[in-house]
């Protein structure tokens, strides 16, 4: 079995949330805990920063506990890693849409080694 724990400090770098809120929430209830794929029929959300600072590959996202987001450089570097045990979703920064990846465990029948 294999377990990776990723940490982020919020001390002086950017946090994200969610621009529409009300509006795509929704997707965040429930939608994470499931072994279903969301790759096809996932469109992207638009995100904002709601504390300025640095750049991080891993910054905080406000919105859902257990949900994560990064970098494309760090889903380049995990992707190899964790293979289809994590999927990974794209997220777009409302000014510059810069992208980022949301990612979450999506535990589709795959053993663990």
């Amino acid at each position: 079995m294999k377990i990776w724990q990723l940490k982020s400090s919020t001390d002086d770098y950017e946090t994200f949330q969610l621009l529409n809120y009300e509006e795509d929430k929704k997707y965040f209830k429930t939608s994470f805990h499931s072994t279903v794929s969301f790759s096809d029929s996932w469109t992207p959300k638009f995100i904002e920063v709601t504390d300025e600072g640095k750049s991080s590959d891993y910054p905080i996202f406000w919105g859902k506990s257990g949900v994560q987001i990064i970098s494309e450089k760090a889903k380049n570097v995990l992707e190899p890693i964790v293979g289809d045990n994590i999927e990974f979703l794209p997220l777009l920064h409302k000014q510059t849409h810069t992208k980022k990846i949301l990612c979450y465990a999506c535990f589709k029948g795959v053993g663990s080694t």
